[in-house]
């Protein structure tokens, strides 16, 4: 299904959904005035979230909010919907804010949900601070929000080449499990050309570790046993089930296979029986 993209909004038009970013000049009446009214609005009316960002060097402390009507055959008025906020966008000295995404329709819900809350991928490829939903504040429960992020599925498929990319590389930087991170995106009609572009991606993200100088420690566990005195198979067994859960490789001593290490690899396991020990 194709996403509906966000639409500026005026203030004197009427629309189904809202999203409106502004600042503490936007509330005269104060922040504890905006939170009292919005929880007072019945859900079977408005369904309304809101959140407060907190600024960085490059930008103040602002606030989001976003609201659709609960009858899909609902509409509300922009100007009315915030004046019940007390939120107040004034034409001329709020128009730059007005033309900079200030008010508009939230496309997608539950995307713009997410990025409100940094969960998304654009909001992630940025290194934006990430919120939890308890940072929300909404005339619904936390369980009814949960359900509105579960429904965003973002459409790898629709993802552009950069986008893609641009993952591959902060997960190998991360030194995440390429292979996992590609399932769980599930990918649709993923070419083989764009797999080894992610994946060269995925190793040049991981490369940038080696760069920064970081140390990338694994785990080395060299198993020694006689192999007339001891019972080899509890003695691996027990080493494999103490490493279930890293991401492990496993070495036979005098096997010719090709060992590759990857980023990602936690621990190393190297077996060498041998017939006596001294």
């Amino acid at each position: 299904m194709k996403r509906v993209k966000p639409k500026p909004l005026q203030l004197s038009q009427t629309t189904k959904t809202l999203s409106a970013t502004f600042f503490e000049e936007q509330l005269p009446d104060e922040e504890s005035a905006l939170y009292n009214a919005l929880k007072s609005i019945s859900p079977s009316d408005l369904i309304i979230i809101a959140i407060k960002h907190i600024g960085t060097d490059q930008k103040k402390d602002h606030y989001h909010v976003i609201m659709k009507k609960a009858d899909r055959n609902g509409s509300f008025t922009v100007k009315s919907a915030l004046n019940k906020l007390h939120i107040r966008f004034r034409p001329v000295e709020d128009a730059i804010l007005l033309a900079n995404h200030g008010i508009e329709s939230t496309g997608d819900f539950s995307a713009c949900l997410s990025y409100i809350l940094h969960q998304s991928y654009s909001a992630k490829r940025q290194h934006k601070k990430p919120y939890c939903i308890s940072d929300l504040i909404s005339n619904i429960s936390e369980d009814e929000i949960q359900g509105i992020l579960d429904g965003y599925a973002p459409a790898s498929s629709k993802l552009s080449s950069d986008d893609l990319l641009d993952v591959a590389r902060n997960v190998g930087y991360k030194l995440s499990d390429f292979e996992k991170t590609l399932d769980e995106m599930n990918i649709k009609g993923l070419t083989q050309s764009m797999e080894t572009k992610m994946r060269n991606a995925y190793y040049a993200g991981a490369e940038k570790v080696v760069r920064e100088g970081r140390n990338i420690n694994r785990l080395c566990i060299f198993i020694g046993y006689n192999t007339k005195e001891d019972n080899p198979d509890i003695i691996k067994y027990a080493v494999k089930e103490a490493l279930s859960e890293k991401n492990t490789i496993y070495i036979q001593r005098g096997t010719n296979e090709t060992i590759n290490i990857t980023p990602s690899t936690d621990a190393i396991i190297y077996d060498n029986p041998c017939r006596s020990l001294s």
